[in-house]
């Protein structure tokens, strides 16, 4: 049942899976049901299914499927011109950009209707990884541009006035996603040995200090296991010293079904990134009553709160990564209570409710301000 909302939010993401994906389907259930909601789909997306069930009109675009598609896409700007069209035909009062990568820049410079651009960012500065020199060109040729930025977390929000000092803010969160329908916190408590690194495989995420770290918590606890899961290049040296520790490598993307079945094999998240901004992983975490060790970058702090939901390190610091580890296996008692914050931070501070209610009274102000 729909509040007494006014206001129209036109929601944009042309991506088509990850945690991006998750958080706008996320975010978009809940405002759906309080406001008129609009959303501009790549046909590709793969909760396409899961979206049409919601209270809220869906139009869907051919996008591209692989770097030369998408090289196309950017040259013609046919498809980024058919979701302006489509844009100005319905005139929201809001257009909420969740995270529309190449065609942003086109779709916005070709927008003729007066509506109010608010693009949440994901990652205030770009990361370190090989896609860096191109994001960059990217942004010289279309600069990020909004009347208001939506940061997901109180570092990236802080960030955003550096970065955007003319536009408007908003303080807002990501909420949990892949969050299981049942959690178990004596068996999460019972996994305390099996450690869990999830997401996408880049320098900045420290796999190299996680293998070190592995390596001394080993030498120290014979019975602790790693697994390494998703896309990215190894080079020959960290293949090596994975196989030589018999820590478990699932190197590829993995979907959401078989996710489900890793992340019950295993009791603690491990996130030891050298930067961040915000964790998507962090929130997967959180959905599963996962413990967590984190680094000091970002806003993993906010996120893994030390002590509570899970551990804290200084980024880069093998020994005190490994004896994190060590603290957790220890202790079946702490497991079981940092799985139990964990469940109620995701229910209260990371609940997608109370986030798209905030999110929504603060866009409505924008709107009746303007």
């Amino acid at each position: 049942m729909k509040t007494s909302s006014k206001i129209h939010i036109g929601v944009l993401y042309i991506g088509r899976r990850g945690g991006i994906c998750h958080y706008t389907y996320e975010l978009v259930r809940v405002i759906s049901k309080m406001t008129k909601v609009t959303c501009y789909l790549s046909a590709n997306n793969t909760l396409l299914d899961a979206w049409r069930e919601l209270p809220c009109d869906i139009k869907t675009f051919d996008t591209y499927n692989g770097f030369t598609s998408l090289l196309w896409s950017m040259i013609s700007h046919q498809g980024a011109l058919r979701v302006a069209r489509e844009i100005d035909i319905d005139a929201p009062d809001i257009l909420l950009d969740t995270g529309s990568g190449p065609w942003l820049g086109i779709i916005q410079k070709n927008i003729g209707c007066k509506t109010l651009l608010v693009d949440v960012i994901h990652d205030v500065k770009f990361h370190s990884d090989k896609w860096l020199k191109l994001l960059q060109a990217y942004e010289f040729i279309y600069p990020r541009k909004a009347d208001v930025f939506i940061g997901l977390s109180k570092y990236s929000y802080k960030q955003l006035s550096l970065f955007f000092p003319s536009a408007k803010h908003i303080h807002s969160l990501h909420g949990i996603i892949h969050a299981s329908c049942s959690i178990d916190l004596d068996k999460i408590a019972r996994n305390r040995n099996n450690l869990l690194f999830f997401g996408r495989i880049e320098k900045y995420k420290g796999i190299e200090i996680l293998i070190d770290a592995f390596r001394i918590a080993k030498q120290n606890k014979t019975q602790l296991s790693l697994t390494i899961v998703g896309a990215g290049l190894l080079d020959a040296k960290i293949q090596n010293q994975i196989a030589e520790l018999k820590i478990k490598l699932i190197n590829r993307w993995i979907s959401d079904e078989n996710l489900p079945e890793i992340i019950a094999r295993h009791g603690v998240m491990i996130m030891p990134y050298l930067s961040a901004t915000q964790s998507g992983v962090a929130g997967v975490a959180l959905g599963n009553g996962l413990p967590c060790i984190g680094t000091n970058v970002g806003a993993l702090p906010e996120q893994i709160i030390h002590g509570r939901n899970g551990l804290i390190v200084e980024p880069g610091d093998a020994n005190a990564l490994a004896e994190s580890m060590l603290t957790i296996s220890r202790d079946y008692m702490l497991a079981y209570k940092m799985a139990q914050e964990a469940c109620l931070i995701a229910s209260t501070t990371y609940s997608w409710k109370k986030i798209g209610s905030v999110l929504l009274k603060d866009l409505e102000n924008l709107v009746t301000k303007n």
